[in-house]
């Protein structure tokens, strides 16, 4: 349920960009990801990692009510109004999404690299709300040569479940890789023939 509220929020700021800048849903999906890596690495130089999560949060609601003022607004042009969210991206997006909640359910972490990097890292900022270097994180989270980068993406996901699950780390590192390609959708239409030719060009990069 948090790794869908989540995603909801991730999709109302996505919406919000594609309304501002009148573009498609596709070419924007991924700037959210850039917004909560950069929002809370400010908040993490400031000290404290969770205000860049409230931040977010907050910044979410509004976007969410954004989107319904422009929906009341269009209320009679509303199928015109959306068609630049409402695409063959949005759709893969979602299907994405399900697949990656179901797929990953329960799913602790398996790799070497994940026990003795990213995921120690994420779970010492998860506990302590600060940067894997400050001096009370744990010990198997000092990378001090290495930038959060994706850590701080894993630590908004798992820190809006409200508990530590590591199924959500797995998640958000797999839609944020997907919503860079989604690009390739803004060339299609929700037509069956272009959106086979998108869903084939696609699997083959």
């Amino acid at each position: 349920m948090s790794f869908i509220i989540t995603m909801l929020m991730i999709f109302f700021i996505a919406a919000f960009f594609s309304i501002v800048f009148n573009t498609k849903f596709d070419t924007v999906a991924a700037l959210p990801f850039f917004l909560i890596i950069i929002t809370t690495y400010i908040f993490g130089l400031l000290g404290d990692l969770r205000y860049g999560v409230f931040a977010i949060i907050v910044f979410s609601i509004f976007c969410f009510v954004f989107m319904s003022c422009y929906c009341l607004r269009h209320i009679k042009t509303l199928k015109a109004s959306l068609s630049n969210i409402v695409t063959a991206g949005f759709y893969a997006f979602v299907a994405f999404s399900i697949i990656m909640l179901v797929g990953h359910l329960g799913r602790p972490l398996e790799n070497w690299d994940e026990f003795a990097h990213w995921g120690a890292t994420v779970k010492g900022m998860y506990y302590n709300n600060t940067f894997s270097t400050a001096e009370n994180s744990a010990i198997l989270a000092k990378h001090e040569a290495y930038p959060p980068g994706t850590a701080l993406l894993h630590y908004f996901f798992t820190k809006c479940s409200g508990t530590y699950h590591e199924s959500n780390m797995i998640r958000s590192m797999c839609v944020f890789a997907f919503s860079l390609f989604l690009p390739v959708f803004s060339y299609t239409t929700l037509k069956k023939e272009n959106l086979l030719k998108s869903i084939s060009f696609f699997f083959v990069i």
